[in-house]
């Protein structure tokens, strides 16, 4: 049978659909919590206005073989450029489209019918993993396009955390062990792993907190500042909690957390999205203390890698993590650049 792509411009249409989707995500190869309909929901709610939802639906037959989130931002004034992205790129730290098994021609069904839209001039796509079928096929369909790479370290998980210890490079080892020796010299210290759906929410508040006193002593703004993104982050943890997938861990003094990371354990793996400490302990190197809790808490339940999600920062490299590499592509339409160009004449004249 040959394959069909229906449009989905109503984020209403997420929630009918979320049988077909999830059952499609297991199978795609790209199974990530950010391309669960919760996160994207979420996401658009907060987000969404101002952007065209272009959640495009593929069949194959009767049946619903795959889907692409996809959106039409507004960049610039004058004109304004209609650019593709995926939903909540900016938010998420891996974007596709899922396809059932992986399926070649649903991507490039995908591709086929985005080429015919005529409503866009620029498509900037990012968060791919190399290797990944939504990549691959990428690559393939979108010739002479400007590629980017990211990195976004993991750290395997090894068959005890002892033997994880032992392979660090010896002055990590040592330094490692000597934070922790200092702190639990000046204090008390109690590591937390929070998933209850009302505690998250609460430790949320205290994220905040601590990652707006952390970026005040810079002289600078946090994520959570960016307009929505705390309501964001705490409306998407909620929601993941429910399915048992999001969580907070700390670090904590006599009930107070002076460390906290938010996180996902999710298809046996750990992902470490944000994380935030009390200046005040800055000394002690708490957000490295606080990872090396998550990976032993990860060894002890038997996962498979903690994810440090993207960004080459040296922390996450003086734990032994490896690098896994994610790409972007960006096209312009040649009607944008002619369109540009006309623009630039009108203005020499």
């Amino acid at each position: 049978m040959s394959l069909r792509v229906n449009e989905i411009t109503s984020s209403s249409r997420l929630t009918d659909i979320k049988e077909d989707w999830n059952r499609i995500l297991a199978t795609s190869g790209e199974d990530e919590v950010f391309l669960r309909t919760e996160w994207i929901l979420t996401w658009w709610k907060f987000f969404g206005e101002g952007r065209k939802m272009v959640l495009l639906e593929v069949t194959d037959g009767p049946t619903v073989v795959g889907y692409a989130p996809l959106m039409i931002s507004r960049v610039g004034k004058v004109p304004p450029w209609k650019v593709i992205e995926f939903i909540a790129s900016d938010a998420s730290d891996l974007s596709a489209i899922i396809s059932e098994r992986g399926r070649t021609d649903v991507h490039q069904c995908v591709w086929s019918y985005v080429h015919q839209l005529g409503d866009w001039d620029s498509i900037n796509i990012r968060n791919m993993r190399k290797g990944s079928p939504t990549a691959e096929c990428v690559l393939t369909e979108f010739k002479d396009c400007n590629i980017s790479t990211e990195v976004s370290p993991y750290i395997p998980v090894k068959s005890s955390y002892d033997e994880f210890l032992r392979n660090l490079e010896h002055k990590h080892r040592h330094n490692l062990l000597r934070y922790w020796r200092r702190l639990k010299e000046n204090h008390t210290c109690e590591f937390k792993v929070n998933k209850n759906t009302d505690t998250v929410c609460e430790y949320i508040d205290a994220f905040i907190y601590l990652m707006k006193a952390r970026w005040d002593m810079r002289r600078e703004k946090s994520v959570t500042e960016i307009p929505g993104m705390a309501e964001f982050i705490k409306s998407a943890f909620e929601a993941l909690a429910e399915k048992g997938w999001a969580s907070v861990h700390s670090l904590e003094e006599k009930g107070e957390p002076f460390a906290i990371g938010l996180g996902f354990e999710y298809n046996r793996r750990y992902s470490c999205y944000l994380s935030a400490f009390d200046p005040r302990y800055a000394i002690y190197s708490p957000g490295t203390l606080l990872l090396d809790c998550v990976i032993k808490m990860c060894h002890d339940k038997g996962l498979l890698e903690v994810d440090l999600l993207r960004g080459a920062e040296p922390y996450k490299y003086r734990l032994g993590a490896i690098d896994r590499e994610l790409i972007g592509v960006s096209k312009e339409r040649k009607r944008l650049i002619k369109g540009i160009l006309r623009n630039v004449r009108t203005k020499l004249k």
